[in-house]
This record gives C-alpha cells, structure tokens and sequence, in this order.
C-alpha cells in the first residue's frame, strides 16, 4: 500500500521536502496503526493542495476541507520555533485518512466538531509526539481523554476511522442523553469561540459542562454497573506531564488540569459511596 502512496504522491506538485515529509509520517501511522485502511489517503494525495492561512481567517493551527482536498496551515502558527511541524502535517494524513465525502472522522454534520478535533490531536501525539511550547485544542483534547475512559478508546477509534457518528452518539446517549448533549453542546460552543478568535472564551462553562458533566457522565455508568474504566485507570489517563507543579507556563493548562484533578477527585468519592450504599450491596 505504501508503493501505491508513493506513487499518488509523486503526481501531486507541491515542494519535494513536503513529499518526503509526509512519506515519513505515512510510514510511522502505517507501522502503528496496521490494520487501518490507506485508500482514502492514497487517492487524496496526488491532488491535495497545502495553503498557508492568514490572521484574519480561522484560528485553528491546521484546517483539512474534505471537499477541495486541501489543507490549510496558520502562516503565524508555521513561522514560530517552538511549531511542532510533524504533529500538523500528522494532523492533516490523519483527517486524509479517515475523510468521508464532505467530513472526515465522525464529525458528521458538524455534530462532534470539538471531540472530532480532540481525538485528530490525540491520534497524532501518539503516533509522532508533539514537542511544540504551546500547546493547540487543549480543551477538546483533554475532554476526548476523559471521553475515551468512558466509551472507551476502540468505540472511539471505530467511529472515527467509519466515519460512523451514530456509534459514539448511540454510546454516550445510553449512560445519560441529556448530558451527552450538554457535553457536545459546551465543547463545541467553546471550540467555535476559540476559533473565532474571541479573546476571553468562556472557559467556565468548558470546566463545569463539560469537564464536570464527563465526571458525571462516567459515575452514571457505573452506577448502572456497567463493565468500564475503574478509578484509578481514570487518574492514570491524567497525562504524566500535565502536572500543577511542573512548571507550566501556561496558565490555561493550570487551569484545565485543577478541574480535570478535581472531578477525579469527585468521582471517586462518589464511587466509593456508591460501593458502600445498601442499594449497591444488595
């Protein structure tokens, strides 16, 4: 198959360096992920087209239009040291690989924006890193973590890469409908703020209705006794280097990782009454 994206590649008139770039990223996903198709990759690649975007356009770091095959790249984002490229362009194959016909991944009409952005993060620092400073879709990437230890990584996984909404939908609307759309609704609402580039988003409503809704989401499901993620895999997935006392610069990501520690916290006070509760006894 990598013969084959070789090939397509070769047509395609962007710079040799880019090429071979995005060769070598291909060949690390095909060595991690085996088992996942290159076909929609393959046919993509002899026409896609790689813009820059200007300041006065979405603030996203990386954009893929399924529909004109092409990726856009923040000029500002570009030029900066601390850009991170291989984790853009793995962005940008990932979206190649998994498009549909006007979307890619599971973000069937725009549904599941924000969790389709967290989980092309995550996918993409897992299979090549991310050493850049500062870091991009923090929100979306943290609340698809707490996402995949409640559905579960290959529900995840699944719909994203059969472009099936409905799996993931159908879920997380099984533990609790109604907090399943308030989670998408808030994430999506504050992934839309930040990409208008609106100065102060309302990141409170991120920490309550979606960070807290997510805690709540996973004690309704154990508390239905469902075979999931028990506490302490759910303090592992906190990422390691994501700590108060790290010396993060970032004051954004202190913040986000206070909630995110707190509603484990929450949590598994909560789980442990439940264990503990009569009802649970019997």
């Amino acid at each position: 198959m990598l013969t084959e994206v070789k090939q397509n590649l070769d047509e395609n008139s962007i710079m040799p360096e880019i090429k071979q770039k995005l060769l070598e990223l291909i060949t690390v996903f095909a060595q991690k992920f085996p088992n996942i198709s290159l076909d929609k990759l393959s046919k993509r690649l002899s026409t896609v087209k790689i813009v820059m975007t200007g300041k006065y356009e979405k603030k996203n770091i990386i954009d893929y239009d399924v529909k004109q095959n092409k990726i856009g790249l923040s000029r500002q984002a570009i030029l900066k040291d601390d850009t991170d490229i291989d984790h853009i362009l793995m962005m940008a194959i990932l979206a190649m690989i998994s498009s549909s016909y006007d979307y890619y991944g599971f973000n069937d009409n725009d549904q599941l924006h924000a969790f389709n952005k967290g989980l092309t993060n995550m996918l993409a620092s897992f299979t090549v890193g991310n050493e850049s400073e500062n870091s991009h879709n923090e929100e979306e990437y943290y609340a698809t973590n707490m996402l995949a230890n409640i559905v579960g990584i290959d529900t995840l996984l699944n719909a994203y890469f059969t472009n099936n909404s409905e799996m993931l939908l159908n879920r997380m609307n099984l533990i609790d409908p109604r907090l399943t759309k308030d989670i998408i609704t808030s994430l999506n609402y504050i992934s839309a703020q930040k990409e208008s580039g609106v100065e102060k988003p309302n990141f409170e409503l991120y920490d309550n209705n979606v960070i807290g809704s997510l805690a709540e989401l996973s004690l309704k499901q154990v508390s239905k006794g469902e075979n999931i993620t028990d506490i302490e895999t759910f303090w592992l997935s906190i990422p390691q280097d994501f700590d108060l006392n790290d010396g993060h610069d970032s004051k954004r990501l202190k913040e986000i990782s206070a909630h995110y520690i707190q509603a484990a916290r929450n949590l598994s006070t909560k789980i442990m009454e439940l264990e503990s509760s009569p009802i649970k006894a019997r």
